[in-house]
């Protein structure tokens, strides 16, 4: 019976922590908000909710930025780099990893 519970918490602990490396890279931010003109939401897999995107916000690869109309959000990247993300005459929405630069 010991044998069987030791293996089945070993199994428990290789699967956590395959999957881990993925579930920290989703939430490390590679880019933070230096400006926002007019109204942007971020949609994070992280956190399971939208959220006001504000000066100072940091944004992880999987995240999603929406831009309602006229807006416009100025980024700097973790590797370097900045972007200027608009919205002209309708509501957009962006993949934070789409606007990474290469």
């Amino acid at each position: 019976m010991t044998r069987i519970m030791c293996t089945g918490v070993m199994f428990v602990c290789l699967a956590l922590s395959s999957a881990l490396p993925g579930w920290c890279a989703m939430l490390e931010p590679v880019a933070q908000v230096f400006d926002v003109e007019g109204q942007a939401t971020v949609n994070s897999p992280a956190a399971g909710k939208d959220a006001e995107v504000k000066k100072g916000s940091l944004l992880g690869r999987e995240d999603a930025l929406t831009l309602e109309k006229n807006a416009v959000i100025r980024l700097y990247f973790k590797q370097g780099g900045r972007k200027e993300v608009r919205a002209q005459d309708s509501r957009v929405s962006y993949k934070v990893a789409d606007l990474v630069p290469m």
